[in-house]
């Protein structure tokens, strides 16, 4: 079981430092002087009348943790860490739909250009998205011991899932003015997949027998993947053969957002938009499912938790002995082709603006995930300043699995040169220099999003 723990720990604590649910921040579209004002909202009227942007023009990075929060697993002497506060740590989770959500995404090359009452914008990105969930058995059962969980009316029920995804975007845009205060977008995407992993059962049921302390365990492994990659992946030993030789070709998708702005007067203004609607279809899958019951589980107990923030163990050793202990016939199998749905937004904006130095804004957001709603509210400030030189946002934004945060940001443009840095969480940048493991449990939301971009004339309304 410590074999099993590990593999897990590892792909949850690996995901989380690639760098949802909130994916991407929406700090920088506040930020009136930076082309991006159309990220979400491709009716959001860029005031350009061109730009170009290659590589590092807009980089992001996001992770949102419901449970693994530094100040949970430790116990604190005058602010410093003194020793590991486990069972403290486990009555703090939630019984299931503990999650990290992780995202990252880059633009390698993007322009536009106005034609008129038109404008036309090019993007293409690498994106990627990596989510977790775990129930509270999962840490509970090696952090607590097996002890904690006697009898077969008292089992450990451990789940974890993971939904894992790589790829590009092409994205065709094109915004109208259909009137002085009205204008209307849309943007056509063209998705590549380059990986996706989903695990949608991970379930163990754990006992220890109170009389033999024998251990015995129920499972169900369920999980379907798809690489463009050397097809030479047979076994569940070989998921690491996945990121070689990669193809950047063959699971197409596509998707589409929609958007719309109107000025009700030279004060007040509307939007509305969907982000992200669409799917990928992955071909040439690989899947494994298997189904044992009331089979015997020895070597139960993780030994020190400092595995899982120090990330010092063998992954080769424990993808091994995962396949031997638990999943047993690692065979994997070809499957079908399978599609996995964007991660859509639709986002409500009202705001009022009594100069260009005083803008509020209110942005009621609404994402949708595997068949749920999860909202999330932002309040913002923004304000141009010196002639347009200096365009600076601070917000604050509530959602039910993030809680509270206030978002900063700044952006400088210098005629045809822009650059700009914003995170939704301003916290985050007092852990700069911290350990990996501190930086990334210390708040719920994490997200910094930076870039620099060129830009060619003005054009406001």
């Amino acid at each position: 079981m410590k074999r099993i723990y590990k593999l897990l720990l590892a792909v949850l604590m690996l995901s989380s430092y690639s760098a949802k649910a909130q994916y991407d921040g929406v700090t920088f579209t506040f930020l009136n002087n930076i082309p991006y004002i159309n990220y979400y909202n491709p009716g959001a009227r860029v005031p350009y009348l061109g730009i170009v942007g290659v590589a590092f023009s807009n980089l992001n990075f996001n992770v949102t943790n419901s449970s693994l929060l530094y100040k949970n697993i430790y116990r604190f002497d005058n602010g410093k860490p003194v020793a590991i506060a486990a069972s403290d740590f486990v009555g703090t989770l939630k019984e299931n739909g503990n999650f990290i959500k992780t995202g990252f995404s880059m633009d390698l090359a993007n322009a536009g250009f106005r034609k008129g009452k038109f404008y036309f914008s090019l993007d293409y990105r690498l994106r990627y998205y990596g989510d977790i969930d775990y129930s509270k058995d999962f840490l509970g059962f090696f952090i607590l011991g097996n002890g904690n969980y006697m009898g077969a009316d008292n089992p450990a029920n451990i789940h974890f899932g993971v939904d894992m995804g790589v790829y590009t975007e092409l994205g065709l845009g094109a915004q109208y003015d259909v009137k002085d205060n009205l204008t209307v977008g849309a943007r056509l995407k063209v998705l590549n997949g380059i990986v996706n992993v989903d695990m949608k059962d991970m379930n163990l049921t754990v006992y220890t027998d109170p009389d033999t302390y024998v251990m015995t365990a129920s499972s169900v492994f369920d999980i379907r993947m798809s690489s463009m990659t050397n097809p030479q992946v047979y076994i569940v030993n070989d998921l690491g053969n996945m990121f070689e030789d990669l193809r950047f070709i063959g699971n197409w998708g596509f998707g589409v957002d929609l958007g719309a702005t109107y000025e009700l007067n030279k004060y007040f203004g509307f939007g509305a938009s969907v982000y992200d609607l669409g799917f990928i279809k992955w071909n040439d899958s690989k899947v494994h499912r298997h189904q044992k019951y009331n089979f015997i589980l020895n070597n139960a107990i993780v030994d020190d938790i400092d595995d899982l923030l120090d990330m010092e163990f063998d992954y080769t050793e424990v993808v091994n002995e995962i396949v031997d202990n638990v999943i047993g016939n690692d065979t994997l199998i070809d499957g079908g082709s399978y599609n996995t749905s964007l991660r859509t937004r639709v986002m409500l904006q009202a705001y009022g603006e009594l100069n260009p130095m005083a803008r509020l804004t209110a942005l009621a957001q609404f994402c949708f995930v595997n068949g749920e709603m999860t909202p999330a509210f932002t309040i913002a400030y923004s304000g141009v300043f010196f002639k347009n030189i200096l365009s600076i946002t601070a917000n604050y934004t509530y959602s039910k699995y993030c809680g509270n945060c206030v978002g900063l940001g700044a952006g400088v443009h210098l005629g045809p040169f822009n650059i700009y840095a914003v995170t939704d969480n301003f916290l985050l940048v007092t852990q700069i220099g911290a350990p990996v493991g501190k930086l990334m449990t210390s708040y719920s939301a994490n997200n910094l999003r930076f870039g620099i971009v060129w830009t060619i004339g003005s054009c406001q309304n």
